[in-house]
């Protein structure tokens, strides 16, 4: 009876998986994903099959094939756990070497001492000098309530001194202007200005400190105001777009759109929110962030505080080690095996409709509001250091040109111009550019736009 049950039980998940690749594939995608689908409707449907098909059988082959699944679900999520285990063992242990040669070349170079604490830990000494003090919250907070909430806010704390991050040696922090972006609040009430930046985390400065991200840099350059909406945290192109419609002032001469390597894996999910999407849908939607920063500050304090604990000393969120979703949905297998599957069947980020259809409205808007646009192209670290280009870069360039943007590509002007690239790395290695690639970066900028 134990048996017939079993396989009761495989037929009912083998429907449930099926009908769940049915509705991701034909409702939540809209049948634009429908070939990756197809491997999961094979597996579901030959499972039910199969259960069926057991079911009928005698009692002896039965047991036979209980125990082949017994002993082969236990085989795989075995294998799926140890490939989570060394998959954090890895991670810790490379974390940790990276650590060890930023110390000994940090120390060495600047005969100060690197600051070795983790965020958590920082942010408590902070609170104590200054009850006040926050911690940047990005955007990855902010899309399970929003649905929930019919709010998405795009910044943090207003008006606060805020913790950011580390690559350099030292933590960098922040006084946030009155809607909680990078900036000094003082630039907000200027007649004219010079620079309106949106972007993600290199716009919004990881891990300097003012004067020396891209904002402070082009301040600088200009002797005028700059208004940076860029902020950290899975920020992609429909959140940089919203940002304009919500924070545009009819006094920027130039919008700067920054455009970095993993922002269509950031659209994917963006795409997600119903909420953002009507920034697409309806030309007149508006959360009219400006009036409602109480209710920002409200939603990211009470972020910091039932999130950020989560962290502990390695600076790896705790839930990251061992999702259970994830080990169910046997993430770590289906990764190792993607290499050998076809090409069809592989994850595909192609979002060039959804972000021709976002950057034609950004120039349309920045007509109306009588500012020229400028379109930037930001390289990763194993882009630079290999020497090559993403694999959606000529498609991206196509759209840009298409619509007459004008584009200043950085890989080129900025890092394949440079005798050595990788100096404006972190200790030329991976992560957010340093303080001379923010200025490099800012001056390349400069000189495009004074010129053209």
């Amino acid at each position: 009876m134990l048996k017939k049950r079993f396989f009761q039980l495989i037929f009912l998940i083998s429907c449930l998986i099926f009908l769940y690749t049915l509705y991701k594939s034909e409702f939540y995608w809209e049948g634009s994903k429908r070939s990756y689908y197809e491997l999961y409707y094979i597996i579901s449907i030959f499972s039910a099959i199969i259960s069926i098909f057991i079911f009928y059988l005698n009692h002896k082959i039965q047991t036979y094939f209980f125990i082949f699944f017994i002993s082969s679900i236990f085989s795989i999520y075995s294998f799926e756990i140890y490939l989570i285990s060394q998959k954090n063992i890895s991670y810790l242990s490379n974390q940790q070497n990276l650590l060890d040669q930023k110390i000994l070349i940090f120390e060495k170079e600047n005969n100060l001492k690197f600051d070795t604490r983790n965020k958590i830990d920082v942010f408590q000494d902070l609170l104590k000098e200054n009850p006040d003090t926050k911690v940047n919250v990005g955007a990855k907070y902010y899309f399970d309530q929003a649905e929930v909430n019919k709010f998405f806010p795009l910044s943090g704390v207003s008006s606060s001194k805020t913790l950011h991050c580390n690559e350099n040696g030292y933590y960098s922090i922040y006084q946030s202007d009155r809607y909680g972006f990078n900036n000094p609040d003082k630039d907000w009430d200027e007649k004219n200005i010079e620079f309106f930046l949106v972007g993600d985390s290199f716009v919004h400065g990881n891990c300097v400190n003012r004067p020396n991200d891209i904002a402070s840099v082009l301040r600088n350059l200009t002797n005028g105001s700059v208004l940076n909406l860029g902020y950290d945290g899975d920020r992609g192109p429909l959140i940089q777009y919203a940002s304009i419609r919500e924070y545009l002032n009819p006094k920027v001469k130039n919008i700067i759109w920054f455009f970095f390597e993993n922002d269509f894996v950031n659209l994917e999910n963006e795409l997600k929110s119903n909420l953002l999407k009507r920034y697409i849908s309806d030309q007149s939607f508006t959360q009219n962030l400006k009036l409602r920063q109480k209710e920002v500050d409200n939603l990211a304090n009470k972020i910091i505080e039932t999130e950020f604990s989560n962290y502990v000393t390695t600076n790896v969120k705790k839930n990251d080690n061992l999702n259970i979703i994830n080990l169910i949905k046997l993430n770590e297998i289906r990764k190792y095996f993607y290499v050998y599957l076809p090409k069809k069947y592989l994850v595909q980020y192609d979002y060039f409709n959804e972000f021709e259809t976002i950057l034609r409205s950004t120039k349309e808007i920045s007509k109306i509001n009588n500012s020229n646009l400028f379109f930037v192209y930001l390289p990763r670290y194993s882009s630079v250091k290999n020497n090559i280009y993403h694999k959606d870069y000529i498609n991206i360039k196509n759209i840009v040109d298409q619509l007459n943007i004008p584009l200043i590509n950085t890989q080129e002007l900025v890092f394949n111009a440079h005798p050595n690239p990788l100096e404006l790395f972190p200790f030329k290695m991976g992560g957010h550019y340093n303080e001379k690639g923010y200025k490099k970066i800012a001056e390349v900028i400069y000189e495009i736009v004074e010129n053209n």
